[in-house]
């Protein structure tokens, strides 16, 4: 393998081309992760693509008008919207991007709050041993009908890490009807990422983002029509994605003193018994921290460990993990819920106007005032009475709590956060 000059890394994989990575990606994780972060840090200029032209731009990249930035992006980059809790963490409520509008009227666009982004690899890996579970189990059903061993048509309920997601139909020709699926697209494809649960990867999620909210386009044309060609190169995406993959990972911290630890188990025990937590699952197995991440021709640009190359769980019992998994604290089912009318708005990439991924909870405490993807719930207890269709049930249950429960609930919410960060500037 041809060797890369260290001092020519950063500018090297910023252009790395689909070659480039193939020869150089598996050497590069440290230097891939510095680069990332250094997109992510990055302020990008008009001169670079940021923005679009009022000259027939692609739907949703007009952002809307207003006094102080007028009309253009949501953020110059992307660390202008994730800063609270830490690097790569929540925004705040006045950070909100506005998204599919029509470029003047705020009440045209859907105001989203953007998430933390802690964890996001493990995340990631989740859905795809998901994925492949859900569709290991229709295969199987449908090789059995096509070979007479099951008489057609036959239901078949999925499910993945305990998860259910519906059913599928087998017809007698192996034909599959999708009608009953819960959740999930007729692909089986889980998809972790954005509000709805629109993306199934960090690449999809890293180029919607720098679409949406900053108008930069990858590859060589000038899809936006502002005059700039090559905006984003395949390597900056990748870089970032492996960055987004190795960040760290949050934790429950529980309360030191005696006092606050009895209102945290009790939190801890109402979250469950209201039934927050049968959406909200506190924890996933993981089976694998390989990730193989693509290139757009469809070849692997580099393989990351997880386990080896991130910031993932201080002090994990390796050996532990090697021989039965490890639980993954993201306090999330990784589906989607219908979460009734009080949180309808437009349908998104087919997604349905009342439906939304069960948001993760990991890093929760560490994020302000301004919860739900809109930033409309003032408190915690605001954000959890907004929910409906699905989880009405486990509303009802917690709004005839006590106080004391409720506030309860709040202190174990709030322990959701990821460690202190220390750094040191050279």
């Amino acid at each position: 393998m041809e060797a890369i000059d260290p001092g020519e890394q950063a500018e090297h994989t910023r252009r790395l081309t689909t070659d480039g990575f193939a020869r150089h990606g598996a050497q590069l994780p440290h230097a891939l992760f510095l680069q990332g972060e250094a997109t992510f840090e990055r302020g990008f200029t008009v001169k670079e693509g940021l923005g679009t032209s009022d000259h027939g731009p692609p739907p949703g990249l007009r952002k809307v008008e207003d006094a102080v930035t007028g009309q253009g992006p949501d953020a110059l980059a992307c660390r202008d919207c994730h800063g609270r809790g830490g690097d790569d963490g929540h925004g705040e409520r006045h950070q909100r991007a506005q998204l599919h509008g029509d470029g003047h009227r705020l009440a045209s666009a859907s105001p989203r709050v953007a998430p933390h982004l802690a964890g996001v690899g493990l995340t990631q890996l989740l859905a795809a041993e998901m994925s492949v579970e859900l569709r290991r189990q229709r295969e199987s059903l449908r090789a059995s009908v096509l070979a007479g061993h099951a008489e057609a048509p036959v239901r078949a309920y999925l499910s993945a890490k305990g998860v259910e997601f519906g059913s599928v139909t087998i017809e007698r020709d192996g034909g599959v009807s999708a009608d009953g699926l819960r959740g999930v697209d007729a692909d089986l494809v889980v998809r972790p990422f954005g509000w709805k649960g629109t993306q199934a990867s960090l690449a999809d999620f890293a180029r919607a983002a720098f679409r949406q909210h900053q108008g930069l386009e990858l590859g060589p044309g000038d899809d936006d029509h502002d005059g700039v060609a090559g905006e984003l190169h395949e390597g900056q995406l990748l870089s970032m994605v492996a960055y987004l993959m190795l960040i760290d990972v949050p934790l429950t911290l529980a309360p030191s003193s005696e006092r606050t630890a009895l209102a945290w188990e009790r939190g801890a025990r109402e979250f469950r018994d209201v039934g927050c937590a049968e959406c909200h699952r506190p924890s996933l197995r993981l089976e694998s921290f390989q990730a193989h991440v693509p290139l757009a021709d469809g070849g692997v640009a580099f393989t990351l460990d997880l386990l080896a190359d991130g910031q993932v769980i201080p002090a994990l019992d390796t050996l532990s993990y090697l021989q039965k998994g490890f639980d993954v604290p993201l306090f999330s089912d990784l589906r989607r819920h219908d979460l009734g009318a009080e949180l309808s708005e437009r349908e998104e990439s087919g997604v349905g106007t009342t439906v939304f991924l069960t948001r993760p909870l990991w890093g929760l405490g560490d994020r302000g005032a301004g919860y739900l993807h809109d930033g409309r719930a003032r408190t915690l207890g605001d954000a959890i009475l907004a929910h409906g269709g699905e989880a009405a049930a486990a509303r009802g249950r917690y709004q005839a709590l006590a106080e004391v429960d409720r506030r309860a609930i709040d202190v174990f919410l709030t322990s959701l956060r990821r460690l202190p960060q220390v750094r040191f500037s050279p």
